[in-house]
């Protein structure tokens, strides 16, 4: 394998690095948002389908700080899903090259 091989690989195992952050994110900042509710009743509640997760979708529930980590959240699985599709589409051009 030469050179420009192993730096292909380093880039693609940089993207799916990348991607696992994007996604250990998205987990962090939805447990930190589903303490954040404007009334801690509605935590479990028939708004939320008793699923604090769900808050995700109902974000009028959250307060300031909840709908910051809200927000956190939906970034961290952008980075998600952009890093692995550009690592998917790196990987398919990799291989139709070779």
């Amino acid at each position: 394998m030469t050179v420009v091989g192993y730096l292909l690989i380093g880039l693609f195992v940089a993207l799916c690095v990348i991607a696992a952050g994007g996604f250990i994110w998205t987990v962090a900042s939805g447990i930190r948002m589903t303490s954040q509710f404007k009334e801690p009743d509605a935590r479990y509640s028939r708004s939320t389908l008793w699923n604090p997760m769900n808050a995700m979708f109902s974000p009028h529930l959250l307060n300031e700080a909840g709908l910051r980590s809200r927000r956190s959240a939906l970034r961290g699985l952008m980075v998600f899903f952009a890093a692995y599709a550009c690592a998917g589409c790196f990987a398919l051009v990799m291989k139709l090259l070779s």
